[in-house]
């Protein structure tokens, strides 16, 4: 199943360095690229924390505008439901899925942490503390 869209890579930005590195790389070469320029790619995680679990996902950014789902892992953590009718999570243990799924994705993908170039989160928002 493919899992890529169209995007539009004006959003993405990468770090400062980079960019203007490209600049100057555009400048001064001709008009041709080559095969290293036009594969270009950016990997990046996602993070979901959900109201149980969190989700991990690893994306592949590249230069022909797509965003493409490469895999994800998935943790779950306790919902702590007290007496008064209160929920509590450990942000402890958040960290300690987000530390677990992390590594399993990169292991069952043989990607480098070098090779991350950007990460996301999203959350339950206005509930997390």
């Amino acid at each position: 199943m493919d899992l890529t869209l169209k995007i539009d890579t004006s959003i993405v930005k990468s770090n400062k360095e980079e960019t203007s590195k490209q600049t100057y790389s555009r400048q001064n070469k001709s008009k041709r690229s080559s095969a290293s320029e036009r594969r270009w790619k950016m990997k990046v995680i996602a993070y979901d924390a959900g109201t149980t679990g969190l989700k991990t996902c690893l994306f592949e950014i590249s230069k022909e505008d797509s965003v493409r789902f490469l895999t994800g892992e998935v943790g779950t953590y306790a919902l702590n439901v007290l007496e008064n009718g209160g929920i509590e999570q450990n942000p402890e243990e958040w960290w300690s899925v987000i530390c677990k799924t992390t590594r399993q994705l990169l292991a069952n993908t043989g990607t480098a942490p070098q090779e991350i170039k950007g990460i996301s989160f999203c959350s339950q928002m206005q509930t997390v503390v």
